[in-house]
């Protein structure tokens, strides 16, 4: 059973995974507006690292061809809210 039922349930589980990530890098506020690669100085190495403390936490595969931080089909790096939509995807799969 799914323990992430509600997307602000994934919101927080995000949040506090990207914080402790940054660790004392991490800004006091982080929205879902914020660009991680833009206005957290991460980069797509680091989308590899945040993918797989991703799947870990939420116990699900993050796919291989997907970097987090990055949205291919766009160009362009993900907000965290994007991030959010996406792992509430990922988990609700039927």
């Amino acid at each position: 059973m799914n323990t992430f039922a509600t997307r602000d349930q994934v919101r927080d589980a995000v949040l506090a995974l990207l914080r402790d990530f940054l660790g004392t890098e991490a800004p006091s506020a982080i929205t879902e507006a914020t660009d991680p690669i833009k206005d957290l100085g991460l980069d797509s190495e680091d989308g590899v690292d945040f993918a797989c403390l991703l799947s870990e936490r939420f116990a699900c595969t993050v796919p291989e061809d997907v970097n987090p931080l990055v949205n291919d089909a766009k160009h362009c790096g993900r907000r965290i809210g994007e991030i959010i939509d996406f792992m509430f995807a990922l988990l609700n799969k039927a």
